[in-house]
């Protein structure tokens, strides 16, 4: 077989395929880079001696090759690294060059166009292999859309002018539809990919656009229809009020077909390569950034709810780095700061236990509401409701406190004793009493607010059982065994029944009725409740969420006291490690963690259980 290339410009490409027709021995012809399927119509010679390949980002044209279809997949590590040192002309078998060259690929996602760039950049001088990184962080744009720095492969094209062609070809497609239907696609797949660089470029979840737009009230769909820039067709409502996606999938499916975004396994979560996330958010002009944040930041906000089903945690859980993304690209323009959706995203901080995000939030919502509103506005209340609770969660009981007396004084006075909110009110102060240790204050008012729940709220309401979880938790610190067990049994079977048993409060009841086995000296029950909450909490929230390590340290303690005493404290160590890292060394519960490490590992003292070492 003979491999050649037509270079005289003199032949047609009509010629070329006649000549192939007539061509009596085998042959190949390969078209590289296809993107469309109007770029190689009409380009197949006649016959069955030769063979067709053509390569293509482009999924729509895998029916083209019916089965024989291989899937170029990213490179491996050491194939990456490889490629890397070959470009830079340096030294393939030294170590060091070796470790350090697989953190760039790494960096650079295994994009073998972006190893070689980068390679060809080190060799040029304009940096060296150690100090890349440094320089990438500071110049990636430039590195990226350069076509200088072409490397080893020879090929024409910079890494960004890759994708760039891509773009076009979308919009090309928008300015020649002939009709809006068929604009619909591209337009919906551009609009896209001016949103998603302000997202996480991992774990991109529809539903992130379907709830923003089932969550808006008339009055955001009318701000929405009345700014001619906002994407308001990606969240379009059908008459029976549910999300109309049609637009969002034409959309997802544009992108998808030129591989500028990738789909998982499960359909309905979306990825971008880091390179084509950071082109994507490179291309657009700074007046652009601050446009398209703004739109990001209003559609993540609208899709988060108040709401507490199993669903709805778990959602806010995925939504997380989302919003440490938009957070983070949000520099890089001049969003304004909206107090209602920015007191959502403190919400996502606060379930995720980290509580300084969270409390740098509320504390600019507080004080915009108090400018605004006024310090009596409800709202404004419920802002300092919650940065009292924030601080109580950092252990500055005092300060949470000294908010939650002030916000009960005023909402007494404006609402009324039995208003739901006044009752939530004094239901986080007695919380409060009870980390100081007031557990006769904080049993006067839970046990207050749980009589009025259960006769305004009913026995089975959330609140009510909340109301009731926490007036078992004080029974056993002021030692009242029998009766909190009684109330902690109660409250667990009918949260397992009524919430299910995964959910987040679901667990802090077998929690805490672990903990009332424990002072029972039923260590044998606390322990397999123990395990399976932090089992679960590991699973469902991470390792390092407070509630896992508030597992962990129970767990430890019951080990403990079963004289299992390597195990306790390799399981504290591990504990104390983690809080130390998330909470921080002058937290209570990383105080006690270490106190509870330094009794343990003193052979001459007698290790006792104390509720303030515990976590409830």
């Amino acid at each position: 077989m003979k491999i050649g290339t037509v270079s005289d410009e003199k032949i047609s490409l009509e010629a070329a395929l006649q000549n192939l027709e007539l061509y009596q021995g085998r042959w190949l012809l390969l078209f590289d880079g296809a993107d469309s399927l109007e770029e190689i119509s009409g380009l197949f010679p006649p016959g069955i001696r030769g063979d067709i390949v053509y390569t293509s980002r482009n999924r729509m044209l895998r029916r083209l090759a019916a089965s024989q279809i291989q899937h170029v997949s990213e490179m491996n590590h050491d194939e990456a690294s490889e490629l890397l040192l070959r470009s830079a002309g340096l030294n393939r078998s030294s170590e060091d060059y070796q470790e350090q060259a697989l953190t760039i690929v790494a960096e650079l996602g295994h994009l073998a166009l972006a190893i070689d760039q980068a390679g060809a950049y080190i060799a040029s001088g304009g940096c060296y292999l150690d100090d890349f990184l440094d320089v990438f962080d500071a110049h990636r744009q430039h590195l990226l859309e350069n076509e200088a720095y072409r490397g080893a492969s020879g090929t024409d094209r910079a890494v960004y002018a890759t994708w760039d062609l891509s773009y076009a070809a979308i919009d090309r497609r928008v300015n020649a539809a002939a009709n809006e239907e068929s604009r619909q696609g591209p337009q919906a797949a551009l609009q896209i990919l001016r949103i998603f660089p302000f997202f996480h470029n991992e774990g991109i979840m529809e539903d992130i656009f379907r709830f923003a737009a089932e969550n808006s009230d008339s009055q955001a769909e009318a701000e929405c229809e009345a700014d001619d820039g906002y994407p308001w067709f990606l969240l379009r409502l059908r008459p029976d009020g549910k999300w109309e996606s049609q637009s969002f999938r034409q959309g997802l499916q544009t992108l998808l077909s030129y591989s500028l975004v990738g789909q998982e396994s499960s359909g309905r979560r979306f990825f971008m390569h880091r390179l084509v996330h950071s082109w994507a958010c490179d291309r657009l002009t700074v007046a652009e950034k601050d446009r398209f944040c703004d739109q990001a930041r209003d559609i993540l906000q609208r899709s988060i709810t108040w709401r507490y089903e199993s669903s709805d945690y778990t959602f806010r859980r995925d939504l997380l780095s989302h919003i440490t993304t938009f957070q983070r690209r949000s520099n890089l323009s001049s969003v304004i700061f909206k107090d209602q959706g920015e007191a959502k995203f403190a919400l996502v901080f606060w379930e995720a236990g980290r509580w300084k995000e969270a409390e740098e939030l509320e504390v600019q919502v507080m004080e915009t509401r108090k400018r605004v509103l006024g310090e009596e506005h409800p709202r404004t209340l419920t802002s300092i409701n919650n940065l009292a609770s924030t601080s109580r969660a950092q252990g500055r009981w005092n300060e949470a406190e000294e908010l939650g007396v002030q916000v009960i004084e005023t909402r007494k006075r404006v609402l009324g004793e039995e208003h739901p909110v006044t009752l939530n009110s004094i239901n986080d102060l007695a919380l409060t009493y009870r980390a100081q240790g007031r557990w006769n204050e904080a049993e006067e008012l839970e046990v207050q607010v749980m009589e009025t729940r259960k006769r305004v709220l009913g026995e089975e309401h959330p609140r009510t059982l909340t109301s009731m979880n926490n007036l078992a938790s004080i029974y056993r610190d002021q030692g009242r065994s029998n009766e909190a067990e009684e109330l902690g049994v109660q409250v667990m079977e009918t949260r397992k029944r009524v919430l299910g048993e995964e959910h987040p409060v679901t667990l802090n009841s077998i929690n805490n009725l672990a903990l009332t086995y424990w002072n029972q000296g039923r260590w044998n029950e606390a322990e397999e409740l123990e395990v399976q909450v932090m089992e679960i909490r590991k699973r469902v929230l991470g390792e390092e969420h407070p509630d896992t390590l508030d597992s962990m340290n129970n767990l430890a303690f019951t080990l403990k006291s079963q004289s299992r005493n390597e195990e306790a404290i390799s399981l504290m160590k591990r504990c104390f490690k983690l809080r130390e890292q998330i909470l921080g060394l002058d937290h209570p519960r990383t105080k006690d963690s270490l106190k509870a490490l330094h009794k343990w590992e003193d052979e001459g003292h007698e290790i006792g259980y104390s509720e303030d070492e515990a976590s409830v």
